[in-house]
């Protein structure tokens, strides 16, 4: 079979997926697991889980599984790193096999480290010196702050398509998020709100 330069299975004429398991991440990136896990802790990665439990919604009438992605602390990764599960409460048991991570979180720190797809890619000095740097959005600037953004940015809205409004976050889910994070609850509800897509309705969503 063929493969192309990340060693992965060439799969023409196929889309990618939306997120993959650690195993296949670090299999791209010649890591493993674990080290994922660790820049989960520190930060570094946005790392989220599949629902153990999947919801049951109904497509035109029919009834279907919906494999759900919901956020996971640093706390939660921490307990996963030493034992390999972690309590979510009300989300049941995650286990390291649930965690994943966003194709668009994927290509961010790919972009950012020159890894994978972006290996030996040098910048576009042709383009503005705000869009040169591998750093979405903000160029070479960076805080922690805006690490935090960022992270919330890919966990949670990474997966968000404007035409079903139930895959959106709520501010509550974000500040929760941001708090884990050692954000304060002002700044967190701050930063919630810059997040939160333009036009949405407010009130559950549907």
């Amino acid at each position: 079979m063929a493969t192309n330069e990340n060693t992965q299975p060439a799969r023409k004429g196929l889309p990618e997926k939306e997120w993959f398991t650690l195993a296949e991440v670090a299999k791209r990136w010649g890591c493993t697991a674990d080290d994922l896990l660790h820049y989960g802790i520190t930060s570094r990665l946005s790392i989220i889980s599949r629902d153990p439990q999947p919801l049951t919604k109904s497509i035109n009438g029919i009834p279907v599984l919906s494999p759900t992605l919901k956020m996971v602390s640093v706390g939660e990764l921490q307990l996963i790193e030493a034992y390999g599960e972690a309590d979510t409460g009300l989300g049941g048991i995650v286990k390291t096999d649930d965690l994943v991570m966003t194709k668009h979180e994927r290509d961010r720190f790919e972009r950012e480290h020159r890894i994978g797809a972006y290996a030996g890619t040098m910048p576009d000095l042709s383009r503005p010196a705000m869009t040169t740097s591998s750093n979405w959005p903000w160029g070479s600037h960076e805080t922690e702050l805006l690490r935090h953004l960022a992270a919330a940015a890919s966990s949670l809205w990474g997966l968000y398509d404007p035409a079903d409004h139930s895959t959106a976050p709520t501010n509550n889910q974000v500040e929760d998020f941001l708090k884990e994070l050692g954000v304060s609850i002002s700044m967190a509800q701050k930063m919630a709100t810059i997040l939160r897509a333009d036009g949405l309705p407010s009130g559950p969503r549907k």
